[in-house]
């Protein structure tokens, strides 16, 4: 796994053999309490791994990963899988997968939803993108930290679900704060609507 957070630990604790990059000096060494295997480089990480996950905010830091000194190409040749569980933009995905055609990798969607509340119990939501036989040979690792993944198309697929996803949630939380602006403005606290609202439509999460 490039990019530690906490879902290495979670897969650990699922009884996986994980091996972590992460440039984070404090995560890294909280994987190495939790007797995660931490290698220096993505290089080796892909040296020691059949299926890479890669978690980094950025498509820049993507493309470090992937292409830059130490990355993941040099040991893509030896049949590596890599799912991209970042969120960046489908056109992003696309111009980087291209870039490691004929490298012998084999390339999965996997972005993920739902808040930081679910990453310590292995709750998250995946939309995952690649053939059917790509998607279920990586499954069993990806539920160590997803308990919802759905197979929503090919390659490409789980990005543009994601960003759908992104756009549903964003609409809610702006007619959220459209709502208590308007009863404020007609006269009502907002802090009393707030905790009106909160047992009915304003616990509702996408």
């Amino acid at each position: 796994m490039v990019g530690l957070e906490r879902r290495s630990l979670g897969l650990h604790r699922a009884g996986f053999d994980v091996h972590v990059a992460d440039a984070n000096p404090g995560t890294a060494k909280a994987a190495r309490c939790a007797s995660v295997s931490i290698c220096v480089t993505p290089t080796e990480l892909g040296q020691s791994c059949d299926l890479i996950v890669v978690m980094v905010g950025f498509e820049v830091g993507l493309e470090a990963v992937l292409f830059g000194d130490n990355g993941l190409v040099p040991a893509a040749s030896l049949g590596l899988t890599i799912a991209f569980a970042l969120t960046i933009p489908p056109a992003a995905i696309k111009r980087l997968c291209e870039r490691l055609v004929g490298t012998g990798a084999t390339l999965i969607d996997a972005p993920v939803a739902r808040d930081e509340a679910a990453t310590p119990d292995g709750t998250l939501l995946m939309f995952a993108g690649g053939t059917d036989a790509e998607i279920s040979a990586c499954r069993p690792v990806l539920e160590g930290f997803c308990s919802d993944i759905f197979h929503v198309g090919p390659l490409g697929a789980g990005r543009t679900a994601k960003m759908v996803s992104n756009m549903i949630l964003w609409a809610c939380l702006t007619a959220m704060v459209e709502g208590l602006d308007l009863a404020e403005a007609m006269g009502i606290d907002r802090e009393r609507l707030r905790a009106a609202l909160a047992p009915g439509s304003g616990r509702r999460r996408t």
